[in-house]
């Protein structure tokens, strides 16, 4: 991160650690399928009022992300 800095570089990270993302990132995206569902600063996700976001980041089954069927035993 300090050296994304020093350098005033540009860095394009996939995550689903939340806390890593708030950690290294100033701006956020989200995709569904390929297409930006979503952009905006990160301290601005959890209150996106964006139903994509809302699922992803609160770890929700239901909600637009498509999620498989969990496997029976």
């Amino acid at each position: 991160v300090d050296l994304v800095s020093r350098i005033d570089a540009t860095v394009i990270a996939v995550s689903s650690d939340m806390a890593s993302v708030a950690r290294i990132a100033h701006t956020v995206a989200m995709l569904d399928h390929g297409k930006v569902v979503w952009q905006g600063p990160t301290n601005a996700l959890r209150r996106s009022g964006n139903a994509w976001v809302h699922q992803f980041v609160n770890q929700l089954a239901d909600g637009p992300i498509a999620t498989p069927e969990l496997a029976t035993l």
